[in-house]
């Protein structure tokens, strides 16, 4: 089987008919019956899980979390079940567009080693609001700070990853939540798999759709998950002193 592509989805009724049926659309045109899209219902508390059953396609593998466990749980849960040669994952949403697979897949011709759909690069299509383009330039600044990847986005909803590499690397991923990718990007980087390609990506957040990113609380969450993430694999777990500097940055963040 040539690709496998994951999509975590929580909490999504008003879109995962439609965002399935999509990605599904795109990946006949490109690869008919080479190809599985493994749909995993993250402990929804709404109607989700129903409507997913709802779609009968031979590609489409269903898996059941009855336990909200974060996306990066549910992502790992997925690439351990993937079947493909490259493994990847797209969120589950109408922000993204599924065409932006069609850059992402024409890209895996060059065998690299994770490809990173990317607001940064010529073709790319981006709409957001004022509040989330600052937050995201913020995000980027302190992520430079953190971690030692060589690409400018890491935090786009598609990124696709050699099979094997990231099978191998599986036991290694331990986050849970929204810095998945981070650990992924950073670990290949680690281990000198750095053949990395961008592609554009077409991104339009819907005022009808909130990103669960947006809201304080999950902002909150995302800096002290990317403050552990570095002190384990990014540049803080280089210090000498890291665990003094964990126990400080946790509380000053928590407070």
């Amino acid at each position: 089987m040539k690709l496998s592509i994951v999509m975590p989805i929580y909490n999504k009724e008003k879109v995962v008919f439609q965002s399935v049926t999509n990605v599904l659309a795109v990946l006949d045109s490109i690869y008919p019956n080479d190809y599985e899209l493994i749909g995993v219902n993250d402990g929804s508390k709404d109607k989700s899980w129903k409507l997913l059953k709802l779609i009968n396609h031979p590609a489409l593998r269903k898996v059941n979390c009855k336990v909200n466990g974060g996306k990066g749980s549910a992502i790992r849960k997925g690439i351990a079940k993937a079947k493909g040669e490259y493994i990847g994952y797209i969120d589950c949403g109408l922000d993204i567009s599924a065409y932006s697979l069609v850059y992402a897949i024409e890209a895996l011709a060059q065998m690299p080693d994770a490809v990173v759909a990317s607001r940064f690069v010529d073709g790319s299509i981006y709409h957001s609001n004022l509040k989330r383009k600052i937050f995201s330039k913020g995000f980027i600044t302190l992520r430079k700070a953190l971690f030692a990847i060589p690409t400018m986005e890491t935090q786009s909803a598609l990124q696709i990853y050699k099979g094997d590499i990231i099978k191998k690397m599986l036991p290694e991923l331990e986050e849970e939540r929204w810095v998945i990718e981070l650990e992924i990007l950073q670990l290949f980087t680690k281990k000198g798999f750095l053949n990395f390609i961008e592609t554009p990506v077409i991104i339009s957040f819907s005022p009808d759709e909130p990103s669960e990113s947006a809201h304080l609380n999950t902002i909150k969450g995302i800096l002290v998950n990317m403050i552990k993430l570095s002190l384990r694999v990014g540049r803080l777990s280089w210090l000498p002193t890291g665990k003094q500097v964990k126990s400080a940055m946790e509380i000053n963040l928590i407070e």
